[in-house]
């Protein structure tokens, strides 16, 4: 089973102070832990682009899991 979170973090650029949205998915079987996206601009085009990449057949971190625990 995976579950999927946020966390925000600060840090400094050229640009000064700039808020960055990480997001991760737990493997509670394993106890790891992937991150999936790190990024200042979160919106629905990047979020879908994220989802294309966790669920791809090939390669994506969600294969071979049978539950993804998303929170509302």
């Amino acid at each position: 089973m995976s579950v999927e979170d946020f966390f925000t973090v600060e840090v400094w650029t050229l640009r000064g102070l700039v808020r960055c949205h990480v997001f991760f998915v737990m493997n509670l079987a394993k106890r790891q832990v992937e991150i999936v996206h790190i990024g200042c601009q979160v919106n629905g085009a990047v979020m879908a682009q994220v989802a294309r990449n966790m669920t791809d057949s090939c390669d994506g971190i969600l294969k071979g899991r049978r539950f993804f625990v998303m929170r509302p």
